[in-house]
């Protein structure tokens, strides 16, 4: 197996850009109900729904026991709900419910539809191939 503790670093580095991203004052977009036609789903909540898909997924490939992936999962989750309280202080931003349960819906997806391709996990498939250890 390849030495994959720089993947920890950067799978970290993600987390904190994605953190600051989120508790910073203002709207990073601009007002697309604004634009003709109007967006029906806001850029804001797809960026929700990819950042914690792609940390979830990315979890996987972490150099650790599935334990602690399983761990870093709920760890996720936890920082949804702690991001979206913290933007109740934070200028111009709001901290919902819904974007709580949008982050929380979109781990899981990370984890459900990528977990079979963990490398060492017990979820792997049994096929072999690439991403096996």
């Amino acid at each position: 197996m390849t030495n994959r503790r720089w993947l920890s670093w950067v799978w970290l580095i993600a987390l904190v850009i994605w953190t600051a991203l989120l508790w910073t004052p203002g709207s990073w977009f601009w007002d697309l109900s604004k634009v003709s036609p109007p967006r029906i789903i806001p850029l804001g909540k797809v960026l929700h729904v990819v950042s914690y898909f792609a940390l979830a997924a990315s979890a996987g490939w972490l150099p650790a026991t599935r334990r602690t992936r399983h761990a870093i999962l709920l760890g996720l989750v936890a920082h949804g709900a702690i991001t979206e309280i913290g933007q109740l202080f934070v200028p111009d931003r709001d901290g919902t419910v819904r974007d709580f349960l949008i982050d929380s819906a979109s781990t899981a997806g990370g984890w459900l539809l990528t977990r079979p391709w963990w490398p060492g996990d017990s979820g792997a498939r049994s096929t072999g191939g690439a991403g096996m250890s």
